[in-house]
């Protein structure tokens, strides 16, 4: 009731819903809400403890000097950690200290009402500290990618790179690459920057890379009985062990396989991990993945916002926690500043020379 304007109260019921600290409950505002608010076309993350833009997504802004590989040290003339942590941290839903950061700096760094300047202070490759004061009206130049595509490099390794499990033609996709696929000595698949889907398409992957049965996740989800509330009897839950998915008939690409994962591996592409991970299948290259899985609840509300709601907590098949932590890498890769603007692939280049090694 206190809130000034439309804004204000969508902003209330973002915080209110983050405060639950699930990267699988949030809270949407409606259509309308994009007239009047809006992002810079620019995208960043932390690497080193350091903000540095990522990616520039509109011609204007490169223009005038605003480049892939700059540092954000100041916005709206505060340190930008701080201006972080006070006007987009409270208003993020993530499970993970890593997921948050990567939604803070990847997404929602910029938000906020469209008629307010952005003053950012920028420190590019050389130390010079430049000052730009930018609109949130400029609009982002998007380029499509592949939900799947597939690549062959040195050696005759092979890149499967999926961006998600969502697509209603994924399989169709993938049958019609996976005969490349078998005509390479060494497989890398790279879901780092997968942010799920439907975990049933992340298996089907998985069907491919044996002749023998593996283990999905098991999961619990709270039994709701509104009599046994009343009487104040203790929670209870329903629980599933984890199941088996068969192998299917066909080919079955038995050669070396590597994963690569990182912080923007989520949802459907973390129950991807962890079945590859309990196959045994190979070694898994990056960082640890962001931590939160589980089918969702969606609802609306009558002024076109909605709302999710998280139902089920997963585990790996032993009953290990990977919800909240995130699931971690077998060999552990971190990111340098000098890499990045040198747009060296690291996590890349450890899985080649793992598969040139062994």
């Amino acid at each position: 009731k206190e809130t000034k304007n439309d804004f204000e109260y969508y902003m209330i019921m973002k915080e209110f819903v983050a405060s639950v600290k699930d990267g699988h409950t949030n809270f949407y505002t409606p259509r309308e809400v994009f007239k009047y608010s809006g992002n810079l076309p620019i995208q960043a993350r932390m690497i080193e403890e350091k903000v540095i833009i990522t990616k520039v997504k509109n011609d204007s802004l490169s223009k005038i000097g605003i480049k892939r590989g700059m540092q954000i040290v100041k916005i709206n003339n505060l340190n930008v950690n701080e201006y972080a942590e006070k006007f987009v941290a409270p208003f993020v839903s993530a499970s993970t200290q890593q997921d948050l950061l990567n939604r803070i700096y990847n997404y929602n760094l910029f938000y906020g009402l469209k008629d307010e300047a952005v003053e950012l202070e920028l420190k590019d490759r050389k130390g010079v500290i430049k000052n730009y004061v930018l609109s949130r009206k400029l609009k982002s130049k998007w380029s499509k990618e592949e939900t799947i595509s597939f690549d062959v490099i040195n050696d005759n390794i092979g890149v499967l790179t999926i961006r998600n499990f969502y697509a209603d033609d994924f399989t169709q996709s993938f049958d019609s690459l996976f005969k490349h696929i078998m005509n390479v000595d060494k497989l890398i698949i790279d879901i780092r920057k997968n942010d799920g889907g439907n975990s049933n398409k992340a298996h089907y992957v998985l069907k491919h890379l044996t002749d023998k049965p593996f283990y999905g996740s098991s999961w619990r989800s709270r039994k709701y009985i509104p009599a046994f509330i009343s009487w104040n009897y203790d929670e209870e839950w329903y629980t599933q062990e984890a199941t088996k998915k068969e192998v299917l008939e066909g080919d079955k690409f038995n050669k070396p396989v590597v994963l690569l994962i990182g912080v923007q591996t989520f949802s459907a592409a973390e129950d991807f991990t962890v079945a590859f991970k309990q196959m045994n299948r190979g070694k898994i290259i990056g960082q640890s993945t962001g931590g939160s899985t589980g089918n969702p609840i969606m609802f609306k509300f009558k002024d076109g916002s909605f709302a999710r709601i998280c139902t089920k907590e997963d585990f790996f098949a032993n009953g290990e926690e990977f919800i909240g932590k995130g699931i971690e890498p077998d060999i552990y890769i971190k990111p340098t500043i000098v890499d990045f603007r040198n747009e060296k692939d690291i996590e890349l280049l450890k899985a080649i020379e793992i598969m040139n090694t062994n």
